[in-house]
């Protein structure tokens, strides 16, 4: 958590934002806020077998996440991509790069929402 933490609080500093850290699980998170963007970073892979959580996960992540996730695979990129698409309405990914965590091959990417209209700057 103190990573996350950290994390957060230099994103802060850089782009002369607020954030509010929510130490509640995710999936049971009684928060509404939505937003453009999110970031999953190794996060999903943790707790996608356990199909009731996933699905509650799933749920918060399409309703709180309006236009782009980047994210970050566990071990099981694939695996959890399918699963990503098939349980929320990010109906396209891009790959951005392979990366590596704990020994681990993982990849990094962006899911977006076709539905997601971010306004125009002229």
């Amino acid at each position: 958590m103190a990573e996350h933490y950290e994390l957060a609080r230099q994103l802060n500093v850089l782009e002369r934002v607020h954030f509010d850290l929510k130490e509640e699980r995710f999936e049971r998170s009684t928060c509404s806020d939505t937003f453009d963007i999110g970031l999953l970073l190794t996060v999903f892979y943790h707790l996608m077998d356990d199909v009731p959580v996933r699905e509650a996960f799933l749920r918060k992540l399409d309703q709180g996440v309006t236009g782009m996730l980047f994210w970050e695979s566990g071990a099981e990129p694939e695996k959890e991509k399918s699963i990503l698409l098939a349980g929320t309405h990010f109906d396209r990914y891009e790959k951005l790069a392979d990366t590596e965590g704990t020994g681990k091959k993982r990849e990094f990417g962006v899911y977006l929402k076709s539905s997601y209209n971010s306004g125009s700057y002229e």
